[in-house]
């Protein structure tokens, strides 16, 4: 698959096994725990404080996107 996308596969193995993947990884696993994710796709609005506001827990119109995300900006700000 990777010489299909043009890729180094040996590369592309040592990065994908590598120490600083996995730790990526389960720090993207921690804060997924966090926020109570549990399907996809998620989207959240954090702050400068690192506060972090849902605005889609799965699938969503782009207008209620919208109003979620503005709901969110007005009471943060």
């Amino acid at each position: 698959m990777c010489v299909k996308l043009g890729l180094d596969g040996a590369e592309f193995e040592k990065v994908l096994l590598s120490a600083e993947t996995e730790s990526q990884l389960q720090q993207h696993l921690g804060l997924v725990q966090q926020l109570r994710v549990s399907g996809f796709p998620a989207l959240f609005y954090v702050n400068d404080n690192n506060e972090a506001f849902a605005l889609a827990l799965g699938f969503c119109e782009v207008g209620d996107l919208e109003e979620r995300f503005d709901k969110c900006k007005n009471n943060i700000a």
